[in-house]
């Protein structure tokens, strides 16, 4: 019924305020359900669509879009974490503006689930608060 407006949900007597506050920790309960059962790289899922619609500016979700942004998103992380975000590793060599870790020291690196976990989250927080009070989903 809060899809017919707000005037006519609580004219039918749904308590609108109420509802979006119940739907918002639902949302917020199912999401860290989904998280904490996929692991934090399944978190990319839930930012993949939303940025792929921003991309192609359609009235839907493309499938194919989400797929690709979902990829170069991970294929992001992966680079950020095992590049960036190298914790104690020892430097290589460089190739250009990368500087490629030494083999021997790959187990210092941040785990990309980590990474993934961190910016989705800082994503979908700016997603949310973008969108309060506007009705869209």
């Amino acid at each position: 019924m809060l899809e017919l407006g707000d005037e006519l949900a609580s004219g039918l007597g749904v308590p609108v305020d109420r509802v979006r506050i119940a739907l918002l920790v639902l949302g917020i309960g199912l999401c860290g359900v989904a998280v904490a059962s996929a692991g934090p790289i399944a978190f990319v899922a839930l930012a993949a669509p939303q940025i792929a619609t921003m991309l192609t500016r359609g009235p839907g979700v493309s499938v194919l879009a989400a797929g690709a942004v979902g990829a170069a998103l991970l294929a992001a992380a992966h680079l950020a974490s095992s590049q960036f975000f190298t914790v104690l590793a020892w430097v290589g060599d460089r190739v250009g503006w990368l500087a490629l870790v030494d083999h021997s020291q790959r187990n210092n690196q941040l785990p990309v689930g980590v990474t993934t976990a961190v910016l989705g989250g800082v994503y979908l927080a700016w997603v949310l608060f973008r969108r309060r009070g506007t009705g869209r989903a």
